[in-house]
């Protein structure tokens, strides 16, 4: 009989641990933290000149912050139609991450020569508290003043 109780115990002792390690590594997956992109950013890139927006509406995974001071997110793409060529990492688990950052006023005037933006792309860049009520009014008039129809 103390046999039977015993193993009993042990299961019982074997469910709960299990509950318990089920629970916690559902809620840490489900407690996720993120951020959805209300205007789009600049991804940083090597060259001069080029320029690469990651567009309002992505959704930013947060992975940590990091004792430099900056916070590290993940985005992730479905690459449809087409499967990239894989190779493995020369020191396997390292992390070779870009900068993401608002647009300047400097940027946005560049970017309006070398991009197509549409008007919510535009407005929701001019939003961002980084331009001051003088640097919208400037960066619109260059924006009309692109628009503006050459005469002939």
């Amino acid at each position: 009989m103390s046999r039977w109780i015993g193993s009993l115990i042990f299961s019982l002792a074997g469910a709960l641990v299990t509950y318990v390690w089920m629970t916690q590594r559902e809620g840490a997956m489900t407690s996720e933290k993120i951020h959805v992109l209300e205007r789009p950013m600049l991804i940083g890139s090597n060259s001069e000149n080029a320029y690469f927006m990651l567009p309002a509406g992505v959704t930013l995974y947060w992975d940590g912050d990091m004792p430099e001071g900056f916070s590290r997110y993940k985005v992730y793409f479905n690459v449809e139609g087409h499967r990239l060529k894989e190779r493995a990492q020369e020191v396997p688990g390292a992390i070779t991450p870009t900068s993401l950052q608002p647009i300047s006023k400097e940027e946005m005037i560049d970017l309006l020569g070398l991009m197509k933006l549409n008007a919510k792309d535009v407005n929701d860049i001019l939003s961002s508290s980084k331009f001051s009520d003088e640097d919208r009014r400037e960066v619109r008039a260059m924006l009309e003043e692109k628009l503006q129809p050459k005469a002939r």
